[in-house]
């Protein structure tokens, strides 16, 4: 007897996603262990901070710790009581030099390095020119935990408080003009290291790929 077997086509689809355009900002990776980053990177140099004078309120390159590649910026300091610190580091070297239109990668980030101090991390951004207009993140990273991770935000939506000269909206031609530190449970000496800062385009999908059988 003939039997006929009808096997149903099956379809089988993937998504393909291509990685995502990014720009880098700063790596550390061409500069040398030792060497200062600029003044403006040390933790105590901004009137706002609040550390203790001495010789741990520090900036360098390091190759102690690095997201990728072999180097980072290392920030060591103090805090000057046991709660209520505050550090703000303000770049101005190393980094960008003027607003840059930002539309194409709108996730600005950088890695850390923390040691679950409790500690927020807040960047702010400028985008008046002249290192000026500066629109601070609303939502603050915490430090919870020991090792690397990404502080990453979207700056096409990404709520924004205005701070100097500041008007609350933040464009996407922009600059990363620095981060504050918020003490948090952690007293005393304080190392954290940065890396890989950068703007990068959301993940997409690309297109599609199919497979009948």
């Amino acid at each position: 007897m003939k039997k006929l077997a009808i096997f149903g086509a099956a379809m089988a689809l993937g998504l393909v996603s291509a990685v995502p355009a990014q720009t880098v900002v700063q790596d550390f990776d061409a500069l040398t262990a030792g060497d200062s980053l600029g003044g403006a990177w040390r933790p105590g140099y901004s009137g706002t901070s609040t550390v203790v004078a001495d010789a741990t309120d520090a900036e360098s390159v390091s190759d102690e710790q690095a997201q990728s590649g072999a180097n980072s910026a290392k920030l060591t300091w103090t805090w000057a009581a046991a709660s209520g610190g505050v550090v703000r580091v303000q770049p101005t070297t190393l980094v960008e030099t003027g607003p840059t239109d930002h539309s194409a990668e709108p996730l600005f980030s950088f890695a850390f390095f923390g040691a679950n101090s409790g500690m927020t991390i807040q960047p702010y951004m400028c985008d008046n020119g002249n290192n000026s207009g500066y629109e601070a993140f609303v939502n603050e990273t915490t430090d919870d935990s020991t090792g690397w991770k990404t502080v990453e935000y979207d700056i096409t939506t990404e709520p924004v408080v205005s701070w100097i000269n500041g008007d609350g909206t933040l464009s996407t031609t922009c600059e990363w003009c620095g981060v504050f530190f918020r003490q948090g449970t952690s007293t005393g000496l304080q190392t954290v290291y940065i890396d890989d800062i950068q703007y990068s385009a959301p993940a997409a999908v690309e297109n599609w790929s199919v497979m009948a059988y």
